[in-house]
């Protein structure tokens, strides 16, 4: 389970920094024009956030399906196999992701703190 969190983690920070990176211009213009840093990293963190929430249903619905068709091929008429998926369980898998949605997003929040006004906002050549 460590496995898969670090694996998660290390997919969602990735997708977050390429966010981060296609918005500097954005980001870059939005400060320019009085927006605070805060404000801008508190935006980007309940947007990703509410992406992670959404996705879950899906990945856990996948999970469930994926499992019923490997059950499928191992059952046999001397046993019949099935995926369920505790309650428990539903709580633990949205909390972990919480968790890595949140610690995944530190450093490309800490980049547009950070963030060089000047060099965000010039013209791509």
């Amino acid at each position: 389970m460590g496995f898969g969190l670090a694996m998660a983690l290390v997919v969602v920070y990735n997708t977050l920094n390429a966010n981060v990176t296609e918005r500097t211009r954005e980001i870059g213009t939005m400060r320019t024009i009085g927006e605070g840093a805060g404000r801008i990293a508190w935006m980007i963190t309940i947007e990703n956030l509410l992406l992670g929430l959404a996705a879950a249903p899906l990945g856990i619905w996948l999970g469930l399906k994926t499992a019923d068709l490997l059950y499928a091929q191992l059952s046999s008429e001397a046993f019949t196999l099935t995926a369920y998926i505790k309650p428990s369980s539903v709580v633990v898998i949205l909390v972990g992701l919480l968790v890595v949605m949140l610690l995944s997003e530190i450093p490309p929040v800490l980049r547009i703190l950070r963030l060089n006004l000047a060099e965000a906002t010039k013209v791509m050549e």
